[in-house]
């Protein structure tokens, strides 16, 4: 079991609830750290952050969000004496306290929710957990284009370069967007058909012309010789 005396195990539990926009949840596992740790100045910040209402930088987040957000950006703690079955069931009882929150909202936005996570952890190069994620959208909102698209880049990672096209052409159906045609592209470099390739970057880029990758996509294809359509 985890030492309800730990400080450090609120206050890591206070900063993931913070994360996931659960303020309540955070604010009262930060007080919880303070009544342990009066003079504890990090989890008073990361109090005043939460009071703020407002979630941290995230690594996916945009300049005007990071802009928006506040400066303080809490850092789970590295306990020293380690203990695997702690740190189990403090990420168990955070999923469950997750999922008793995300299961009061609307499909659409649990779906929004799961997927945004799952960015999160395919950033972080946590493939299994982004694949649990997005799994978890798709089965709250299977119409989610976000969380079919995100499930194309995992099955993208893990090798499996059909399942990814088929997410990827899935996701498009549902609604065209960046992140699936940017898949398609990618795969198709892979099997040797830059036109294919071009084709979809080029879609990427009509939808969001400035977009980093796809613009990056459109210069590896260039300096093959094939332009875009």
């Amino acid at each position: 079991m985890a030492d309800p005396n730990d400080p450090d195990y609120h206050y890591n539990l206070a900063v993931a609830l913070f994360r996931q926009g659960d303020f309540a949840g955070a604010k009262r596992e930060v007080d919880l750290t303070l009544k342990l740790r009066p003079a504890d100045t990090e989890a008073a910040q990361l109090k005043t952050s939460i009071s703020a209402g407002r979630r941290p930088p995230t690594p996916t987040a945009s300049a005007t969000d990071t802009e928006a957000s506040s400066d303080f950006d809490p850092l789970e703690r590295i306990r020293r004496t380690y203990s695997e079955a702690s740190f189990r069931q403090a990420a168990f009882q955070l999923d469950q306290m997750r999922a008793m929150r995300l299961a009061t909202l609307p499909p659409a936005e649990q779906a929004a929710e799961y997927t945004r996570q799952g960015h999160e952890y395919l950033s972080q190069g946590l493939v299994p957990e982004a694949e649990q994620e997005f799994q978890t959208a798709i089965a709250a909102d299977s119409a989610s284009a976000e969380a079919h698209a995100g499930l194309a880049q995992v099955r993208e990672r893990s090798g499996n370069a059909a399942d990814a096209r088929a997410e990827a052409q899935s996701s498009i159906m549902l609604r065209p967007n960046v992140p699936a045609y940017l898949v398609l592209a990618r795969l198709d470099l892979q099997t040797n058909d830059p036109s294919a390739s071009a084709s979809n970057v080029s879609k990427a880029l009509k939808l969001d012309p400035m977009n980093s990758a796809a613009q990056g996509m459109r210069q590896a294809l260039q300096a093959r010789g094939q332009s875009l359509p």
